[in-house]
This record gives C-alpha cells, structure tokens and sequence, in this order.
C-alpha cells in the first residue's frame, strides 16, 4: 500500500535493531503530504493499536538533536518501508496542521533506532562528553597516534586509521588519543587486532566498525559496537556483543566465520554482498536479510532459516533470477520480501498463497512479468508495489547497462547515456596492442564517455544529479580498471573531464 492510501491515525509498529519494538503514527495531512511522527514507545513485544493510543511524541536529544519533536513531511507517493507493520487506525485524534521538516520514510527508522539506542545502550557519561564536544564540534585538535601529528576537528564522526591516521599497517597506536574524540562513532581498520577492540571497549560513543583482513578470532563482545563491516579475508570465529543490530560481508575470501550472537542471531540484520552467499553458522534465527547476489539465486540456499521475518535481494548482474521460489512458502514468519533487478522473475513460481507474508515490493522488472504479478495477486490481501518496469526491447539492448533505470526519469537521456557507455566498452574492448596506443586510446574512449555525458547534463536541464553523478563515476571507474587505469588516475580524469 502507498502512502496515498493511508490517513490520519493510521499506526504502524517499527521492529527496533536493539530488539523491541517502536511506533509511529500518521498525525496529520499537508496537501500532498503525510505528517508522521515517532511515538514515544519501546516494548519487547509487537503492541496492539490500545497499547500505543496514549504515547506522544518521542523527543528526539540524541547525539546533536536538542529536545526535536520527532515528526517528519512525507511526499504521500512514497512507499512506507515494508517492515513496518500496520496495526489499525486510532480514530479521533487531533490532526497536525503543518511540519516544518521533510524528509522520506527512512527519517522514522532511523530517529526510532538511534533515540532508543541512545537511551537504553550508552552511559551517562559518554552522553555528556559527546553533548559538550557538540557545542564546539570545528574546533581542531592536534593527535598524534604515534606516527606523526595531524589535525582533526573535535566532531570527528568516523576515523579511517589506514588513511587518516598516518598509522603503518602493522603498528599499534597510541589508542588513548581517542579521548580527544568524542563524538567518534565509528571506526576504520585493517589487519590484527593490535589493541583495537580493547580501546573501543572503553569508549562505547563508538558503535560502527569497518574491518578489513580481520584476523581469525574477533571478539566484540566486550564492546557497545552495534554495526560491523568485514571484507576481505574472513575471521574463522565472530563474537558479537548484546543489543548488536548491523552485521555486513562484503565479498569475504573463505568460509563465512562462526557466529556466536544473542539469541542465535535473532536481533541482528545481516547483510551480505556475494556472488554466492552463505549463511554463517550461528545465525540460523536471523529475522531480517539483505543480500546482494549475481546473476541466478536459489531460494534453496536460505533453508533452516525458519525465523525470517524480512527479506531483500538485489541483484547486481543480470539475468536476475530466482530459482526455487516456491520454496519461499515455507518461510512461515516471512512478512516482507522485496526484489530489485530481477528481471529473469517468473510470476508463476512465486507461491499463490503466503502464511504471513504482508507485503511485497519489486522495484527492475519487467513489463510483462509486473502485468502477472499484479494479476496473479490483485484479489490478495497483500500489499504489492511493483516499479520500474522495462519493455524486452530495452532489456534486450541494455540489460547489463549501468544506465539501464534512467530511462524511468527521461527516456532520451537514459538512451544517450546507455549508448554512450556501450560505445566506450566496445572501443575498449578493442584497444592496439602497443603499450603507447594502447593507452592514448583508451584516454580518447574514456574521454569521449565523460564528454558525451557532459551533453546529456546540458541538453537535459542538468539531468545528471548527485546520485547519478555517483553512478556515472562507478560506470567510468569501471571502463577504466578494465583499460588497465589505476584508480588515481581514473579519479582524477573523472574529476577533470565532467562538467556536472
């Protein structure tokens, strides 16, 4: 259901990533706008419409926020985020006239998440230092690490130690420079351990770390992190502390570690990026998956998963299929499944009926398999979002394109940059053999890609946007690394050539 159908008093639960559950209600109507707040509730379990009738509005002092209603202008042709769960519609309530601040469904999770981890997971203490450094977040402060002094502002959020730091890949730090750093939420490292997880273990502010070539054991669990990112080689074991919400694998070498997590995995999203995905060992009750995959992916390889509540598949590379669909019928918590890219989907292998499934969004699809779908589901309670449906004659062309979903904005400006590309990989793929020619002619192809995109800027009103600036640099970064371009130069081509 879209948010064009919703109306005031309508309630939904938020499944919180520390465990729980929040709420939040639609309060109010702006035109072609909803105005959603956040309720002030928490509870273990999933509350009923009576339970959250009473609580207000949660009051948003976490991190930088000082005393901020929780309530939010939503565009009402945005789709609400599928794991939210409706549970009626409070009738009679005094409806908000007017928000100030607007933003998309995602502001409601992530204020829910971050205001109740902040209440219920940190000290008093690291609150109040982070509070003070709040005050006078530019003011710089001079570390040294033990490799040489550098300056840092005192709001720095994210340290990247192999880049920022000036810290040699096998040297341990001066970690009590971290004291400095109040506001430090979040971590980058790579290699052993040489006092990492000590040093975060004192300071709990520090909730998100990125670790690259982990060593064997990593043991988090003395730690408040809630957020792990590990690429590279993979530790053979993972310990994850309480309240731990975010685990992500990026391409790990080897087998997926052995797990040990609160309650088999059942608090935690896990989020992995693979052509061959593996569920590791230890989180066979995990409730909510992401999963970024190649090419073909079989429902089969989730069996034993029997408490999934939440499910997402993106699919990176074509066909985008889904094999063994049926089997997702025996999923029997499974509330919400949503499919990106699956443009091999067969309608007819998807169960006709669902135990508990509530809503199913597909967002890279084609035209005639949505035609089925809403078919094969339009006398169903289910709420079913189907977008960016592609014609065969689009697909047969630009399947495999990285420009292939433009064409839902401008249907010329998507064909000159898909052609645009095409014409750069084809030339690429047929550089001279002469070390010399061979680079001056990938320069003159890669070039002509950034120029060309250059027109479609200007010819379409400024069409290329930040985040199709960020895919156009993907694209170019690509075509570069298969010319044999190292990354500095690509970066700098990108950088020098473009005009958006």
């Amino acid at each position: 259901m879209s948010g064009t159908d919703r109306r005031i008093g309508d309630t939904a639960v938020i499944p919180l990533r520390i465990g729980g559950f929040g709420a939040c209600r639609i309060v109010g109507m702006d035109g072609d706008h909803l105005i959603v707040g956040v309720l002030d509730w928490h509870s273990e379990t999933v509350p009923s419409l009576e339970d959250v009738a009473v609580a207000g509005t949660l009051i948003l002092d976490h991190h930088s926020h000082a005393a901020e209603p929780a309530v939010i202008s939503i565009d009402r042709t945005e789709t609400p985020p599928s794991d939210l769960r409706w549970i009626g519609t409070l009738d009679g309530i005094e409806p908000v006239a007017n928000c100030p601040r607007s933003g998309g469904w995602v502001y409601v999770l992530i204020q829910a998440n971050l205001q109740w981890h902040w209440d219920l997971s940190l000290p008093e203490a690291a609150k109040a230092a982070y509070k003070a450094a709040a005050v006078i977040p530019s003011t710089r402060v001079e570390l040294d690490f033990g490799h040489g002094r550098k300056t840092f502002r005192l709001g720095t959020s994210h340290l990247d130690f192999p880049k920022l730091a000036a810290v040699p890949p096998d040297a341990t730090p001066d970690w009590s420079q971290l004291d400095a750093l109040p506001m430090l939420t979040g971590l980058t490292w790579e290699g052993t351990d040489r006092g990492l997880i000590e040093a975060i273990g004192r300071r709990p502010v520090i909730s998100a770390l990125r670790w690259q070539n982990a060593p064997p054991l990593v043991d988090l669990s003395p730690t408040r992190v809630t957020s792990l990112w590990l690429s590279g080689s993979s530790p053979r074991r993972l310990l994850l502390p309480d309240r731990f919400e975010r685990l992500t694998f990026v391409e790990l070498s080897g087998e997926p570690p052995e797990v040990v997590a609160e309650a088999d995995g059942a608090r935690v999203g896990l989020f992995i990026i693979s052509p061959d995905p593996s569920i590791p060992p230890g989180l066979r009750s995990v409730r909510n998956l992401q999963l970024s995959v190649r090419g073909s992916f079989s429902v089969a390889s989730l069996s034993g998963l029997d408490d999934l509540e939440v499910l997402r598949i993106d699919w990176t590379t074509s066909p985008g299929e889904l094999a063994e669909a049926r089997q997702l019928s025996r999923f029997l918590s499974l509330f919400s499944l949503e499919l990106n890219s699956a443009y091999a989907l067969d309608a007819s292998s998807l169960p006709e009926t669902w135990p508990a499934l509530r809503s199913l969004h597909v967002d890279g699809i084609r035209r005639e398999t949505a035609k089925l779908l809403k078919s094969r589901y339009r006398r169903s309670e289910l709420d079913l979002v189907v977008q960016g449906a592609k014609s065969d004659d689009w697909l047969a062309e630009n399947l495999n394109n990285p420009f292939r979903d433009w064409i839902e904005d401008d249907r010329r400006a998507a064909a000159a940059a898909c052609k645009a590309y095409t014409t750069a990989s084809r030339a690429l793929g047929d550089l001279p053999g002469d070390p010399g020619e061979r680079a001056e002619a990938a320069k003159s192809a890669l070039r002509a890609f950034i120029e060309t995109l250059n027109l479609v800027d200007e010819r379409h009103d400024g069409f290329i946007d930040t985040i199709r600036r960020e895919e156009s640099g993907e694209a170019f970064a690509d075509l570069a690394e298969r010319a044999g371009i190292s990354t500095t130069q690509a970066d700098e081509w990108f950088d020098d050539w473009r005009d958006f």
